[in-house]
């Protein structure tokens, strides 16, 4: 499955601003994550007129449920909120580690993923395993023996949950000013960002689908269960999206969602939910999908039709 939170996460960053317009004290809604947990799922809230417009605030769904019974049965229902979140100004950064190319080195494939977390959790899923998992394909395509074509770059983005009011001091954002004229060298871009249960299909950039190239992928990656999309990848995540705007192609390995919503942005974010045998996967797909692209000459902008090109 999808990021099946999107919808009601738009009423969790909107719904602040919208019940300031008309007069409310505080906004308080259900938790958006797909659990019967009682660790309400968190995020942000967007800005109105560079501020909080009211406090905001998230019930659990069993709580959420309570107080719903309690309004149904005509009960009168009082709330007592306490608040400690604020903003303050500091400093993030994006840690980058290169294994450069042996014949290209100045065509560049980035693998994304982000350092920072949500408060509640310790950031296992989101996004501890995504570092882990493209630190750990590069390190395999290091240890093997022989240096790939192209430069394999692993991003490690700061800022990208922090910054999401605003959006526009995220990691991804710095990365793009800072690479200047040089984005025109990234060849592609790809981000961990969902978790670490298992890959079951591979996202190519426009034009590629049915290539040579997908189909020596389709060849690498079936034998570990991931299947080629007949869905062109456009955008990536937070972070590797303002590459993908610059006009640098992006792949998605598409993974099982199921349970991701039960545990984003929650105090159930924690290591013990992360599956070693569908990390492993997670690895080997990356290493080889990588590996494949860094040693091929295959030009992801040159396969786009002219309609996604213009976009």
């Amino acid at each position: 499955t999808g990021r099946g939170c999107v919808p009601p996460r738009r009423m969790r960053g909107a719904g602040p601003g919208a019940a300031a317009a008309k007069g409310a004290a505080a906004f308080i809604m259900r938790s958006v994550g797909s659990d019967e947990h009682r660790m309400p799922h968190t995020g942000t809230t967007r800005y109105v007129d560079g501020r909080v417009p009211i406090p905001g605030f998230t019930l659990a769904a069993p709580d959420a449920d309570q107080l719903s019974r309690l309004i149904a049965m005509g009960e009168t229902v009082r709330l007592s909120l306490s608040s400690t979140a604020h903003t303050y100004e500091t400093v993030s950064q994006n840690v980058i580690g290169d294994i450069p190319g042996a014949s290209r080195p100045e065509e560049v494939i980035v693998l994304g993923s982000h350092m920072d977390s949500w408060d509640l959790g310790t950031g296992a899923i989101d996004d501890g395993a995504g570092g882990g998992i493209t630190l750990a394909a590069a390190k395999a395509i290091a240890e093997a023996g022989r240096r790939p074509a192209r430069t394999i770059r692993v991003v490690l983005y700061g800022s990208e949950e922090v910054d999401q009011p605003n959006n526009i001091g995220n990691g991804g954002g710095a990365y793009l000013r800072g690479i200047g004229d040089a984005v025109e060298n990234h060849v592609i871009a790809g981000e961990s960002d969902f978790g670490a249960d298992r890959i079951y299909a591979l996202g190519l950039p426009p034009g590629a689908q049915g290539s040579d190239f997908a189909k020596a992928a389709a060849r690498v990656l079936y034998p570990i269960g991931v299947l080629p999309s007949a869905q062109p990848e456009l955008h990536g995540g937070a972070d590797i999206g303002p590459l993908a705007a610059a006009g640098v192609p992006v792949f998605g390995l598409n993974q099982d969602g199921t349970r991701y919503f039960d545990l984003h942005h929650t105090a159930d974010d924690t290591l013990d939910k992360i599956d070693p045998e569908q990390l492993s996967q997670n690895v080997a797909a990356w290493a080889a999908l990588v590996y494949l692209i860094a040693d091929s000459d295959v030009d992801f902008r040159a396969m786009r039709p002219a309609e996604a090109a213009a976009h």
